[in-house]
């Protein structure tokens, strides 16, 4: 069994809702609050993933496809600080819950271990501003 296979199978028998983190500019703020998580918004990701010192992260899902997550903290401040890098503004890190009922557009490993990601848009409501 797979580690977000696991993972997710294990969260369904706990819990309602399973909590991340995202890391992003300042500069996408207003845009995140209105129209929430889109995939294929961010530059930050596709450089971190994508960059000159990095292999594809992907194995599954190209960057486009995806909503970036975080399981701890230092990982967010990571893709902020890539987010700030890319876009300009000031690294900004926030909470996202997803449901139990979209616990299926999880997803999380790839050849480097697990990073979280999410298939489709995570709307402005499951998006908590600190």
């Amino acid at each position: 069994m797979s580690h977000d296979v696991k993972l997710i199978n294990e969260a369904y028998q706990k819990t309602q809702h399973m909590l991340f983190y995202h890391g992003t500019s300042s500069k996408n703020l207003a845009s995140i609050k209105k129209h929430g998580l889109v995939p294929g918004k961010s530059q930050g990701a596709d450089y971190w993933a994508l960059g000159p010192d990095e292999e594809d992260e992907y194995n599954v899902f190209p960057p486009a496809k995806i909503v970036s997550l975080a399981d701890n903290i230092d990982d967010a401040k990571g893709y902020a600080n890539v987010s700030t890098e890319v876009n300009g503004g000031t690294p900004v890190i926030f909470i996202v819950r997803i449901p139990r009922s979209h616990f299926g557009n999880l997803h999380g490993v790839n050849k480097k271990g697990f990073h979280p990601s999410y298939t489709g848009i995570i709307p402005p409501e499951w998006i908590f501003f600190k």
